[in-house]
């Protein structure tokens, strides 16, 4: 689709001007939306039945809305794998505080012989 895009020239009219198919990259997930409800209305205004030879400016709409369906939603999935990857990287954070609260309840739990004798053997 994208090479359909790059041979027709395709540009889509956004509220930043004129933009490629490879600019809309840089738009916001809520941007995308907007311009895939834009093109949504446009669609639901070409089925009214013409007599007109609406076809060609169909099938670039069409395009247009696969596209920017596609980069909404590949931005979507990277934004929600981003934060699964932050969850599970606090998580464990999280789980080595614990870990290490653990060890010195461990440590808190020890006699003052086998503090000192833990001492005397890191210590040679």
């Amino acid at each position: 689709m994208f090479e359909k895009a790059a041979r027709l020239k395709l540009r889509f009219d956004t509220k930043f001007g004129r933009l490629a198919a490879e600019d809309l990259w840089d738009l916001s997930e809520k941007d995308l939306n907007e311009l895939y409800m834009g093109y949504a209305a446009d669609a639901k205004e070409s089925d009214v039945e013409s007599l007109m030879d609406d076809s060609v400016r169909d099938t670039v709409l069409a395009l247009q809305m696969e596209i920017v369906r596609y980069v909404f939603e590949t931005r979507k999935a990277e934004r929600l794998a981003q934060k699964a990857k932050m969850d599970a990287k606090a998580r464990l954070g999280r789980l080595l505080e614990i870990k290490a609260q653990k060890q010195d309840e461990a440590f808190l739990g020890m006699s003052e012989a086998e503090l000192d004798a833990a001492i005397a053997e890191l210590q040679s």
